[in-house]
Formats: C-alpha cells, sequence, structure tokens
C-alpha cells in the first residue's frame, strides 16, 4: 500500500519543532484531498534502558476546516492491531466529518505499523498463489521465521498496548494538548481503554466501537459470538426474500459442507489472475469455517455467502464458494502489520486462553483461529503487561460504548462489561449490525456525543 501522505518538499519549513522530538511539516493527505502537518515522533523502544533503541511513529495532523478551533483535538486509534492509522485517514475524516469544523485530527501510527520500521511477516505471500489465503492464518513455521527476522531489529516484547498508549501522551504532550476526545474502533477500542487507565486526566471524551476490553482476552468470546451472528444470519437469510427462495434451510447447509470436508477435504482449481494460469488448492473444513467466520463480520456479506454454500452443497462444486471467500480472506489479511499483532496477542491474550478456548465442540464454527494464536504463540516471543493490565476500572469520564447485535468478535456484552465501571457511558446498540460498523445514523450519534449534546 502506498503512503497517502506527502511531504510538499524535502526541504519544507517546520511547523512545530520542539525538546520532545516531534517534527512537523506541511504536506497534502490525498486519501482526505486537504492540507495537512506530518511528521515523525521519537519514543524509547523500551522505556527501562536509557540511551536505548528508538523508535520513529509517524504523526498527522488534520486541521479543522473552520473556527474558532477548540483546544481538545480529536484522536483516531484504528483496529487489527497492526493496521496503519495514518493510513486510515480517510475513514477517520468519514467518521468524525461533522465534528472536524471546530477540532484538528490527531492521527498516530502505533508503534510496529505505519512506514518506519514496520513489523511484516509475509506470512501469506508466496509469489501470488491463492492457497496460502485458504491456509491457517497463523501458520506456525513462517512466525518462526519471522520472528528470526526481525528480533536483530526490534525487541518483539516491547511492541504491547501499554507502550502504544504511553507513545501516545509523548506525542500529546509533544503537541502541547491538555485534553483529547478519542474515538477507538475494535482493538482500537483497547487501545483507547487502557490509555483511559494510565492517563485519565488527559481524556474529555471517548467513542468506542466494537468494544474490546483488555479483560476479555482475544478468542474468548468467539465460539459464542460467532454462533449468535450464524443463527442471526439464518434467520434473517430465511425470512428474506431472495435469500429464503434459494436456501430453505441454511444451517443445515453449512453443517452438510463442514460434515463433508471434514471426511474429505476437496480440491478446487481457479484461475489465478496475479500468475495468469490455474492453480489448485485444498479446501478443508477448518479453512472453510475459519472463512465464514471471516464473512460473519458483515451480516449483508454472509447471507449472500450461504446462498453459496448452499450451492456447493447441491451440486458438489465449490468453486463459485471458493471465489467468493478468497478474495474476502486476502483483503482481512493484507495491510496487517502481523509481526506487531503477534506481539500484542501473545503477550496479552495467548496467556489467558486454553485448551478449552479453542475446543471446536458444540457450536457450527467451533472457535476459528483459536487454536492458531496458541500455536503461533509458542513460536514468538512474549512480552509482559502490567498487573493492573486486565483489571476493571473506574472512570469518569464520558463514554459512549457503541456495539452490533451480531458482531462475532465483540459481543454487546463486552461493552456491558465496561459500562458497569463507567460512570458516565451511554449505550449505542444497532441489532442489526456485526463488527465495528459505523453507519451515518452511528456517525451522528458519535458527533452528538462528543459534542456534550443530551440525547433523548
Amino acid at each position: 500500500m502506498l503512503p497517502v501522505l506527502w511531504l510538499l518538499a524535502c526541504g519544507a519549513p517546520q511547523t512545530g519543532t520542539n525538546a520532545n522530538g516531534l517534527r512537523l511539516h506541511p504536506c497534502v493527505s490525498w486519501s482526505t484531498r486537504e492540507l495537512a502537518r506530518c511528521g515523525t515522533m521519537v519514543v524509547p523502544e523500551r522505556r527501562d534502558i536509557p540511551g536505548g533503541r528508538t523508535l520513529r511513529l509517524s504523526v498527522v495532523v488534520l486541521p479543522a476546516r473552520g473556527s474558532p478551533v477548540e483546544p481538545d483535538p480529536l484522536v483516531f486509534f484504528n483496529g487489527g492491531p497492526g493496521l496503519s492509522t495514518t493510513d486510515a485517514a480517510a475513514y477517520a475524516s468519514w467518521a468524525l466529518d461533522t465534528l472536524r469544523h471546530t477540532r484538528d485530527l490527531v492521527l498516530v501510527d502505533m508503534r510496529g505499523t505505519g512506514h518506519d520500521a514496520p513489523l511484516i511477516c509475509d506470512l501469506y505471500d508466496d509469489h501470488d498463489r491463492i492457497a496460502p489465503y485458504l491456509q491457517p492464518m497463523f501458520p506456525v513455521a513462517r512466525v518462526r521465521e519471522c520472528a528470526k527476522r526481525l528480533s536483530p531489529r526490534a525487541d518483539l516484547t516491547q511492541y504491547t498496548t501499554e507502550a502504544a498508549a504511553q507513545d501516545f501522551d509523548d506525542v500529546r504532550a509533544a503537541l502541547h494538548v491538555d485534553r483529547v476526545n478519542l474515538y477507538g474502533a475494535s482493538y482500537g477500542s483497547r487501545l483507547a481503554l487502557t490509555y483511559m487507565r494510565l492517563f485519565p486526566s488527559h481524556v474529555r471524551r471517548a467513542v468506542l466501537l466494537g468494544v474490546s476490553p483488555p479483560g476479555t482476552p482475544v478468542g474468548r468470546v468467539f465460539r459464542r459470538a460467532t454462533q449468535q451472528a450464524l443463527d442471526s444470519a439464518f434467520d434473517d437469510c430465511v425470512a428474506k426474500s431472495r435469500c429464503g427462495r434459494d436456501v430453505r434451510d441454511p444451517r443445515r447447509d453449512v453443517a452438510t459442507l463442514l460434515a463433508r470436508l471434514h471426511e474429505r477435504p476437496a480440491q478446487v482449481r481457479l484461475w489465478n489472475w496475479r500468475r495468469l494460469s490455474m492453480e489448485r488448492v485444498t479446501l478443508t473444513a477448518s479453512t472453510v469455517a475459519e472463512l465464514l467466520w471471516n464473512e460473519s463480520y458483515s451480516p449483508d456479506a454472509l447471507r449472500h455467502t450461504l446462498r453459496l454454500v448452499h450451492g456447493a452443497v447441491s451440486t458438489s462444486d465449490y468453486t463459485n464458494l471458493v471465489r467468493r471467500l478468497e478474495p474476502a480472506a486476502r483483503a482481512r489479511r493484507t495491510g496487517r502489520r502481523e509481526g506487531l499483532m503477534l506481539s500484542v496477542i501473545c503477550a496479552e491474550d495467548a496467556p489467558r486462553l486454553s485448551a478449552a478456548d479453542a475446543n471446536a465442540e458444540a457450536t457450527l464454527l467451533g472457535a476459528p483461529v483459536v487454536a492458531d494464536i496458541l500455536a503461533a504463540c509458542e513460536a514468538w516471543p512474549r512480552g509482559a503487561v502490567s498487573p493492573d493490565f486486565a483489571r476493571p476500572f473506574a472512570s469518569s469520564i464520558p463514554t459512549l460504548l457503541m456495539s452490533g447485535g451480531r458482531d462475532p468478535v465483540t459481543p454487546p456484552d463486552l461493552a456491558d462489561s465496561v459500562a458497569t465501571t463507567f460512570t458516565q457511558s451511554e449505550r449505542y446498540l444497532d441489532p442489526s449490525k456485526g463488527h465495528a460498523t459505523l453507519d451515518d445514523q452511528g456517525r451522528a450519534a458519535l458527533a452528538v456525543f462528543i459534542q456534550g449534546i443530551k440525547r433523548d
């Protein structure tokens, strides 16, 4: 992915250099088509070793479009973990559009992401073949190779959410900003919650979408939440005229497909446009379970996929189904800095997961990727978190907790658990939405909340 922000000129004058090492220059955000200020912040890789290795974090400030400009800017924390925040400038600007008239928007790449020494593993890039995207999310041999390759230039135990929160506070201080308004989506909500715990006096308001509290390890609720999302999709398909006309019993179709592939994996020949040749791929039950889990992030996408599952079961021809699932899997795995993802998950989540969390029994799809996470983290350096990392904490920061009723990753009850200790929290639930989905109605609610306007 090409950077979406470019310096206007290599010799552009500095617009804000200070003792904290933050250097901002005039730049253009091509994704939002506006002038901005871009630069880098230097932070220590390890805060307990003075004079040790340093990291350069990309910082982008999209200025308010009008005046007067409020002193508390907007801050977006991206999901993942492993996704660049500055690359998501267009999404952040769209999500917070009505608020940008009077507030700057600050984007800071988390350590290990961005364009300066990102922790990239290339777990799936295999000469443009399709097959790697239809295999486990964390192939252990490649994970081990990546850790060996990255370790000489990065202490992989230091790339955690708490470290990232401290990095951001360095940026906030360097910008001479006292308080900020946080918008964290998916994993970004975990980073936001961690920042709120560590630096509560510097947060005016927060909006969390697809709430992932540190107290619940990633993977713990996948089995239950995915089944709930599937059940909703099955009911929705039967109720919709087009889907219901074609698919009479989607639950049975999925169960039949998984049973067939468990007994005998299927060989499927596909045209590979990147290699301009045919490629033979193997479709297994575990692959389909993970890919359907991917699809369940979006109820509309899953409903369409259920029709293809029905066709595959009826004809024993899996070509159209794989044509649908492979690009979605590729899109979900592309652009992530997998090394950063592994450092976060292996330090914060894997130590609290067990074989019971990975148990594939009792639900239709089981617990997608949890077994892969546990296996990958055996091959990855494991960092440490503070004793307070996973503990619930009390907060009086006004916080809007937004959830989708069909979310297979961060179901609404996770947001409910945060609300129990947040004395000024509000809930926003859209029963029809999947994971971390924001529409115009949600954007309006977000804007009203940040502005401090009471909702009816």
